[in-house]
């Protein structure tokens, strides 16, 4: 890695049905790129030129039809379909994919599955889980839509995810603890909601992200100590 790079994400060899990998910045540059470009290389090659103080938020892999569901910090949420973005060589700097207000910038984004709803996660462990049909398409380079009714009770949005109701969510926060929440156990609520206690913190602690743990890699036989719902575990 050249100096101050760091790895933000890996994918699975299994790229069955996958044609293109998109790149999302925080400041919301979109890039979209055919695998074939990117397979079969044993050394780092630059695929988005970024811009003084930006980083990659997100990487997904898509099969080409897909509908992207874009989240930012201040609960902005916007659904557009991967077409309007064009396919890119490694030399494209990239377009600009959603338009963010303020200090507001992208924390995520998902591919927009049938069954599955879009879990979302604040720093003060507020939670719920959304319908993604409840998300309209919009073309790219709009605001979009609020995703979650936010308060300094609730502080900004730190993790999005496509999860199924069998999946199970860790969240992190930034004392070190973990908690662990059966997705299940997050309840449904539309768009505007939002949303319930699902991470309780100690005081001053606040949730620094989180992962879902999919259903098929769950273990029947779980280790001594490791509950689901929301008792804290240290890491």
């Amino acid at each position: 890695l050249e100096e101050g790079e760091r790895v933000v994400t890996l994918s699975s060899s299994d790229m069955e049905g996958l044609n293109y990998a998109f790149f999302l910045t925080k400041d919301a540059v979109a890039k979209r790129i055919q695998l074939s470009e990117l397979v079969d290389s044993n050394r780092p090659r630059r695929i988005i030129t970024l811009d003084e103080g930006d980083e990659i938020a997100q990487v997904r892999l898509t099969r080409g039809k897909d509908d992207l569901l874009l989240m930012t910090a201040g609960a902005k949420a916007l659904r557009v379909p991967e077409e309007e973005f064009r396919p890119m060589g490694r030399s494209a700097r990239g377009v600009r994919a959603m338009n963010l207000a303020g200090d507001d910038h992208i924390i995520s984004c998902d591919v927009v599955g049938d069954d599955e709803d879009v879990m979302l996660l604040s720093e003060r462990g507020v939670g719920k889980r959304t319908r993604f049909d409840e998300f309209t398409p919009h073309h790219r380079a709009t605001g979009g839509m609020l995703a979650m009714k936010i308060s300094e009770k609730t502080g900004r949005l730190v993790a999005c995810h496509a999860v199924h109701e069998q999946d199970e969510m860790l969240a992190v926060t930034v004392r070190g603890r973990m908690i662990r929440v059966a997705v299940q156990e997050i309840r449904l609520l539309s768009r505007a909601a939002t949303g319930d206690i699902t991470v309780r913190l100690d005081e001053g602690d606040l949730v620094a992200d989180c992962s879902i743990v999919r259903a098929d890699a769950l273990r029947s036989d779980e280790p001594d100590g490791s509950e689901t719902g929301s008792l804290p575990f240290e890491a």
